[in-house]
C-alpha cells in the first residue's frame, strides 16, 4: 500500500505509539505515523544506522520533519539539535518533543544552508500530509524561511549529522566547514 492509499484509508485523530514514543497524528497529515498505523516501518536501516552513530557528543537532525529521528535519538538518552524549516512540521515537532517529555530547546525554526539570511522554501500545495522542500514550481510555491550555516548554530563537537533536505545537502555541508573537521559520521 502507498502513501497516498493509506492517507485516504486513515482519519486518526491522536496520538500514535513508535514504540517507545508517541508522534501526533492528525486526520492522514503524517506520512510517518500513516506508514506506522498501517504496519509499516519508516526509512527501518536509515533509523537503526542513525540509532547506531549515537556517541558521548551532539547528533545533529537537520531537516528533523515531525520528529522520528530526533525522538529516537532522545529516547536512547542522546543530546540532539533538530533543524526544520517548514513551520507545520516544526510545530508538530515540537509537539511532539513536548508530549514525549523532552526538552525542545535544541530545536531550531528555520533552514541549514551555506549561508546565513533569508532564503526560498518549496512547500508542496497538492499532498494532504506535511511535506516540503524541493525545486519551487510544479504544485511548490516559495516561502520565505530564515537560513543559518550549522557552523554558526553549533559551538560544541558533533557525532552524528542526519541530513534530509530534498536536494540541498551539498549546501547543508558547506555550512559545516568547521564541524566537518571534527569528522562527524553524516
Amino acid at each position: 500500500m502507498n502513501i497516498n492509499e493509506m492517507a485516504v484509508m486513515t482519519n486518526v485523530w491522536g496520538w500514535v505509539d513508535h514504540g517507545g514514543f508517541d508522534m501526533y497524528l492528525g486526520g492522514n497529515d503524517c506520512g510517518i505515523s500513516l506508514r506506522q498505523i498501517h504496519g509499516q516501518e519508516y526509512e527501518p536501516q536509515s533509523r537503526e544506522l542513525w540509532c547506531s552513530l549515537r556517541g558521548d557528543g551532539l547528533m545533529v537532525d537537520v531537516g528533523a520533519h515531525t520528529g522520528l529521528y530526533t525522538l529516537e535519538a532522545m529516547s536512547l538518552g542522546c543530546r540532539v539539535i533538530s533543524i526544520e524549516p517548514y513551520m507545520l512540521n516544526y510545530a508538530r515537532l515540537v509537539m511532539n518533543i513536548r508530549k514525549n517529555g523532552y526538552s525542545d530547546s535544541g530545536v531550531f525554526y528555520g533552514a541549514a544552508g551555506d549561508k546565513n539570511g533569508l532564503a526560498s522554501l518549496g512547500v508542496n500545495t497538492t499532498r494532504s500530509y506535511c511535506t516540503s522542500g524541493g525545486t519551487i514550481g510544479e504544485g511548490r510555491e516559495a516561502f520565505p524561511v530564515r537560513m543559518a550555516r550549522l557552523d554558526s548554530l553549533i559551538g560544541e563537537p558533533v557525532s552524528a549529522i542526519k541530513i534530509d533536505v530534498e536536494g540541498g545537502a551539498a549546501a547543508v555541508l558547506r555550512g559545516a566547514s568547521r564541524i566537518l573537521n571534527d569528522k562527524p559520521d553524516i
